[in-house]
């Protein structure tokens, strides 16, 4: 494997998740219209004038998805802990 510099794999992370919070945002958008269309929830609720939470629970949907399923999953969980 090639090895990166510090800049390319902070580039590389970077334009990684410009495309993940794109397809998050999507995914959003189309799970909230769903919702509200279904009846799950209101536009007149509490929950959906709060948007930390509504915003909170699109992400813990979005990371229950992308869970890591690789050999690096040492590296990724030593990762977590730092951050």
């Amino acid at each position: 494997m090639k090895k990166l510099t510090k800049k390319q794999a902070e580039s590389n992370a970077k334009k990684e998740l410009k495309t993940l919070l794109i397809f998050i945002k999507e995914n959003a958008e189309k799970k909230i219209t769903k919702a509200l269309n279904s009846g799950a929830i209101s536009e007149d609720s509490d929950f959906m004038q709060q948007n930390c939470l509504l915003a909170l629970t699109v992400l813990e949907d979005a990371t229950q998805q992308f869970k890591i399923k690789s050999d690096y999953r040492p590296e990724a969980e030593n990762i977590q802990r730092f951050i």
